[in-house]
């Protein structure tokens, strides 16, 4: 099976609630909607990647939106530092 392909960005004032290093918010493009994912950025523990939720393309107007909500649901389940 291929990888699995997410666009990840580092979510800044906040750290894996596994191992407390770093974690950044994965996206992935789906027809219809977009996968959401907390991703260990930890070079050490590399917790890996956990599915967060799902926003469905017809909920938002704009990618910006799509993003600022991953957002929230990857803060929703990390550690604020």
């Amino acid at each position: 099976m291929p990888p699995i392909r997410v666009f990840v960005t580092e979510l800044t004032g906040y750290r894996c609630r596994h191992c407390v290093g770093k974690v950044g918010t994965g996206v992935k493009e789906e027809p219809g909607s977009w996968k959401v994912y907390s991703v260990c950025l930890s070079e050490n523990n590399g917790c890996g990647t956990e599915k967060i939720g799902t926003i469905s393309r017809s909920s938002v107007s704009h990618t910006d939106e799509m993003n600022e909500r991953a957002e929230e649901l990857v803060k929703a389940a990390a550690i604020e530092k």
